[in-house]
């Protein structure tokens, strides 16, 4: 039911309602455009998998498509002041012509403050990059990009959920729909909406040093009480990860794979 100029943040679920990939889907007039997160390939072709009769074409635009993010408590001000346009509302996205390319500019919470993603062709992306250097929007990259994220607590499924984490227990709640006609995961998300509560919730940690594997599990007197995700070095708080970790435990300190962690 997305109305033409507007957008939708999902989750690609598997079987158990685990969350594998994010995924923001935005009906324009001819067609729905998707942005992924880190998986597109996964993506495609499960979705080639559901084509059975329908007439419908699936195009990867990866190789021809990019996405600038400007965020930051002054990103609208600056965005309206360099594209000569009003910012869209929360769900909904604009087109414009902007120094002669295309852009499709859509709100994103990326950060504390939020802001704005910019999708463009690679091929318009260095002459729109100056362009807003010239506004005033300074650039970062994108490890100063993923600490902000870690700060602000804001999870990605293919790194701070996946397989044995439910998307609820990983913050990702706003991206899932209980109205929603049959997808795959759906009885399980829809029992747990009933049961309305979880043993473990996303959480924020400082670590002593980088754990030598990615998603580690988390222990306490050598049990596991949850798993590592997104780990970071920020330049003022140190190393800060994202973990989903059981709720009502006595004590803020846990070991993961050797490495001191605290909350």
């Amino acid at each position: 039911n997305l109305a033409i100029n507007s957008f939708s943040e999902n989750l690609l679920l598997n079987h158990k309602g685990h969350a594998l990939v994010d995924l923001r889907v935005f009906r324009r007039k001819d067609d729905l455009y998707l942005t992924i997160e880190d998986s597109s390939e996964f993506c495609l072709a499960r979705f080639k998998k559901h084509i059975i009769f329908d007439k419908v074409v699936l195009e990867d635009l990866s190789n021809k498509l990019m996405t600038f993010t400007v965020q930051g408590k002054n990103a609208k001000k600056h965005l309206e002041a360099a594209l000569a346009s009003p910012m869209p509302k929360a769900g909904e996205f604009i087109e414009l012509n902007f120094e002669n390319a295309k852009i499709l500019v859509n709100p994103a919470q990326r950060t504390v403050y939020g802001g704005y993603d910019i999708n463009l062709c690679i091929s318009d992306s260095f002459r729109v990059f100056k362009k807003l250097l010239a506004a005033g929007i300074k650039p970062s990259g994108e490890e100063a990009l993923e600490f902000s994220r870690v700060e602000a607590k804001i999870p990605i499924a293919i790194k701070d959920a996946g397989p044995g984490v439910l998307p609820q227990e990983a913050g990702l709640e706003p991206k899932l729909s209980y109205n929603k006609g049959c997808y795959l995961g759906q009885e399980i998300i829809a029992r747990i909406h009933a049961r309305s509560s979880l043993p473990r919730s996303l959480k924020r940690l400082r670590l002593e040093a980088m754990p030598a594997k990615k998603r580690a599990d988390i222990l306490l007197a050598a049990k596991k009480i949850g798993v590592l995700g997104t780990v970071v070095k920020h330049p003022k708080l140190g190393l800060i990860a994202l973990a989903v970790i059981k709720d009502n435990i006595e004590t803020t300190e846990f070991d993961i794979g050797g490495v001191k962690a605290s909350l």
